[in-house]
């Protein structure tokens, strides 16, 4: 499952939009989304296991499911990933993260999905799960330097 970090996230009665991720970096699993709901900008918390569908613009929760105020500090596993966060090769900055693939249930990341450049001349790349390094709140980090990063993407079937 993709899903965007830019999303809609809609449910029953429900509308937001997606702002972060809680993360378990040791285990590189999602197990919430950092939702502002529209209607009132409160940040709240979607357990992965509410997400029923996605796509590039929405995410649907399951039927009377409804998220959960983010009010209690994270547990010291966890990783607050903010929407806008860098991620960077071993030699410097690769892009912005954009979209995060998941096993859906468990949020065991598959992929990570960078954007780089610049507005109209901007493009994505899908980053397996056996290039991530540390996960903080504002960066991915990956175990690889753009120069062989380049080479996978030239090399990609």
């Amino acid at each position: 499952m993709d899903i965007a970090l830019h999303a809609k996230v809609v449910g029953d009665g429900f509308e937001g939009r997606i702002v972060g991720l809680v993360v378990n970096p040791a285990k590189y699993q999602v197990t919430h989304l950092v939702v502002v709901e529209a209607s009132s900008s409160q940040r709240l918390l979607v357990p992965i296991q509410q997400l029923q569908a996605a796509t590039e613009h929405v995410v649907r929760l399951m039927p009377e499911h409804e998220p959960v105020p983010l009010t209690e500090p994270l547990p010291a596993s966890s990783v607050l990933v903010q929407h806008d966060a860098r991620i960077k090769a071993s030699d410097g900055a690769l892009g912005q993260l954009w979209c995060i693939s998941i096993t859906p249930r468990t949020g065991h990341i598959v992929n990570v999905i960078a954007r780089e450049g610049l507005l109209r001349r901007h493009h994505t790349v899908r980053l397996p799960e056996s290039l991530l390094g540390q996960i903080e709140p504002n960066a991915i980090h990956l175990k690889a330097d753009r120069e062989s990063l380049n080479w996978l993407k030239r090399h990609r079937t």
